[in-house]
């Protein structure tokens, strides 16, 4: 891993890393980076990155928050369509985000956002979620023939779907911050608060493949049998972990890392970002890294 470029964001209206909780997109000439104003959903702001890392522009867009969760998709989006810019909705408990138009539908094969609008800056797909879902309280995951629970802190417990009958239990340390993703023969999720792990556990037993301790893991990647994530240090840290063998890469950033650094992987250039100061009261001044793979 190396780095390509880096950019220092200087917002006087951030005070706090967790404003910073947003999402990197692609867009024709680079890459974007998007997150909340003042932590809140009254404004998106939208940096444009040429490849070389060169700021090209600096948008704000008002949002629409929709809270009417129950409302079919199609209502939702007829009610937000008139909104400048862009806006925002729920969908199964998940928040997205779409630029405004009058040409946006959703497909399900994708589980993304489309919008055929060919005049809008962030066109094709456009799907990410704004905000983390985090998984506190009780929760359950399909995977093949596995439904896997979990209450809040207190461990997981794997059973068949069409038998019923309990597979495997299991006591892990933190709360589910991640999806539970499948890879290979296990599945792959991260753990923040009262500790806070990366977790590669065999889907047929339970057995733990590995266990990292990165202190809190809110966002991970995968690409090429690698998984990518934050290890909480004193200085800023970015893991290369081979599922094949848990042996890791280390990269040392500059500044400090939390759980609310995004972690993105577009073709072969990892985006994410560490902060000068975490939630102390001082400006987080992060700063964006791109990351040759």
């Amino acid at each position: 891993m190396t780095v390509k470029w880096q950019y220092k964001i200087l917002d006087e209206n951030a005070s706090s890393s967790s404003s910073y909780d947003g999402f990197f997109v692609k867009i024709p000439e680079g890459v974007a980076f998007l997150y909340e104003e003042q932590e809140k959903y009254e404004s998106l702001v939208q940096l444009n990155f040429s490849n070389k890392g060169r700021l090209l522009s600096l948008t704000k867009h008002r949002v629409f928050e929709n809270d009417f969760e129950d409302i079919p998709i199609e209502e939702s989006l007829e009610m937000t369509k008139g909104i400048e810019d862009c806006f925002l909705f729920s969908v199964d408990g998940r928040e997205y985000i779409c630029p405004g138009s009058s040409s946006i539908c959703v497909s399900p094969e994708l589980d993304a956002i489309v919008s055929d609008d060919s005049s809008l800056d962030l066109k094709h797909i456009y799907a990410q979620h704004v905000v983390n879902p985090y998984h506190y309280e009780e929760d359950s995951f399909e995977i093949d023939d596995c439904v896997i629970s979990h209450k809040g802190s207190f461990g997981y417990q794997c059973t068949s779907k069409s038998t019923g009958e309990l597979m495997w239990e299991k006591k892990v340390k933190g709360y589910l911050f991640t999806e539970i993703i499948k890879y290979g023969e296990g599945i792959l999720f991260g753990t923040a608060e009262k500790g806070g792990k990366l977790y590669y556990i065999r889907l047929s037993d339970g057995f733990s493949i590995f266990e990292i301790e990165t202190h809190g893991t809110a966002h991970f990647e995968i690409k090429n049998g690698y998984c990518y994530c934050h290890e909480k240090a004193k200085q800023a840290t970015l893991l290369k972990i081979n599922l094949s063998d848990g042996s890791i890469e280390r990269l040392q950033l500059e500044g400090k890392n939390g759980i609310d650094c995004p972690v993105r992987i577009i073709d072969d250039t990892l985006y994410t970002l560490t902060f000068e100061h975490l939630n102390d009261g001082q400006n987080a001044n992060p700063t964006i890294y791109a990351i040759q793979l």
